[in-house]
């Protein structure tokens, strides 16, 4: 039927060629809708398949209306460049970046829609575009859409997330599909409106339809094995996408806007190293606060073990090079394990973190570090302070968690714990080790003397001798 060509075979030819897109579209965004992480890239994949369904209806009216056959105007052409650049930015950002990174990657599509724009003008006016360009667009249709199915398939052969995967799947089969129909279409049999291969044009848009529709298992859970350092790479290189579509644009100006291709090769170019810089300092602080949690206890959110002895070791070379005194104090719970057995792991996590905050608050700032030296026990490195400051110290400890009340509403158990303290004039001949021993020795003489006490080390063989 559609050999015969009638006026009412085109209109019903056309209503064809406008509504596989319109659904697909609609298709999508209704998908974007019940999507998390991946909503944005199905409403990009929606807002594309409107631009071409748009341009289909300019093509239609200048058929119908203006009949200007085999001569597409601007508007028609335009919008089918143009609905490339969603999908392109869909294959480029990620989600997980952050406000400034995404408005970057918007700001390159933008630029990227602007040069299709320029280009597209510099060979098609309102009244047509002139047998001369035709051969600089199809070349230009050629480059987007090859780039979009080559991209698409990277992006789902190397994703490892299975709703990525779903979506680069779907993309990728639509962008190959639609990439061996419109080279047929221009450059095999590019027919008038109205023959049988407007039965061929709607079958890219109709498998995106059936492929949002249903969830297909070779689309969703299938996925091809690549190395490893092939999905690092294509997560690395996806943000290149943009740019290097931005400079394929403007190389093919170079000869024609020499000027604007200048300006696509500025654009890229900042753009990309823009987008780097931010992305490069919020890794930056992402690894400081990573190294940050690295040193804090998970329980507590006090200094760690390690950060302890890297404290310890660094402070006691300080007063070793200046002779200064250094004090330790070490703290235990008292009667933790009778806390554990009668109320569980649960209220004796809760009684460490009760205990940890309150001797963090008891500790003016800057005058010493607070660790977790291990299970229920405590340890403070007091730089500067001798032995009686380190012990007033050590007692304003022991009474805060004296009267800082039950461990919890439903666990009525009042905490205390023993100080041991040990305060020394580095000398050369010391160690930070020999500190610590004199520190537990003082620990354990508390313990024996009933708990909930402050024990001075009466240890001396650390100690300057009297001048």
């Amino acid at each position: 039927m559609l050999a015969l060509g009638s006026e009412h075979i085109k209109l019903l030819s056309f209503a064809f060629l406008i509504l596989a897109p319109l659904l697909a579209g609609l298709a999508s965004f209704a998908l974007a809708r019940q999507s998390g992480v991946m909503r944005g890239r199905w409403n990009a994949l929606g807002l594309a398949m409107m631009l071409w369904a748009a341009g289909m209806a300019s093509t239609s009216i200048d058929e119908l209306v203006h009949a200007l056959f085999n001569t597409p105007t601007t508007p028609s052409v335009l919008l089918f460049v143009l609905y490339a650049v969603p999908l392109v930015f869909a294959l480029a950002s990620e989600n997980h970046e952050d406000r400034f990174v995404r408005w970057t990657d918007a700001a390159l599509a933008l630029a990227l829609g602007g040069l299709f724009a320029i280009y597209t003008l510099t060979f098609s006016t309102v009244q047509g575009t002139h047998p001369a360009g035709v051969e600089h667009l199809r070349f230009m249709f050629d480059v987007e859409n090859l780039f979009l199915a080559l991209f698409a398939l990277g992006r789902w052969v190397t994703s490892e997330d299975s709703e990525r995967r779903r979506y680069f799947a779907v993309l990728g089969r639509y962008a190959v599909v639609y990439l061996l129909v419109a080279a047929y279409v221009n450059h095999v049999d590019n027919s008038a409106y109205g023959q049988w291969m407007d039965a061929v044009i709607p079958v890219p848009f109709l498998l995106l339809l059936i492929d949002v529709l249903r969830r297909a298992p070779d689309l969703d859970s299938k996925r091809l094995l690549v190395p490893k350092r092939w999905t690092q790479v294509a997560r690395i290189a996806s943000p290149l996408i943009l740019p290097l579509a931005l400079l394929a644009v403007a190389t093919m100006l170079i000869s024609h806007r020499p000027a604007l291709a200048g300006v696509g090769f500025v654009v890229a170019t900042v753009g990309y190293g823009v987008r780097t810089i931010r992305v490069q300092m919020r890794s930056s602080e992402e690894q400081e606060h990573l190294a940050r949690l690295s040193d804090l206890d998970g329980l507590t959110g006090v200094a760690n073990r390690r950060r302890f002895d890297d404290s310890l070791a660094r402070e006691w070379m300080r007063a070793r090079r200046n002779g200064d005194w250094i004090s330790l104090l070490l703290l235990d719970i008292d009667h933790f394990k009778k806390l554990n057995d009668q109320w569980g792991h649960h209220a004796g996590d809760q009684g460490i973190r009760l205990v940890a905050g309150t001797l963090a608050s008891s500790l003016h700032r800057g005058s010493g570090m607070l660790a977790r030296y291990g299970g229920e026990e405590f340890a403070v490195i007091l730089p500067g302070l001798a032995s009686d400051e380190a012990r007033a110290v050590g007692e304003d400890m022991r009474l805060a968690v004296e009267r800082m009340g039950p461990v919890a509403v439903d666990v009525p158990v009042m905490l205390t714990i023993s100080v041991g303290v040990a305060s020394v004039r580095a000398m050369p001949e010391g160690s930070a080790l020999a500190l610590v021993k004199l520190a537990d020795r003082a620990l354990y003489n508390a313990k024996n003397a009933g708990r909930n006490n402050v024990v001075v080390s009466d240890g001396f063989e650390l100690t300057a001798p009297a001048s």
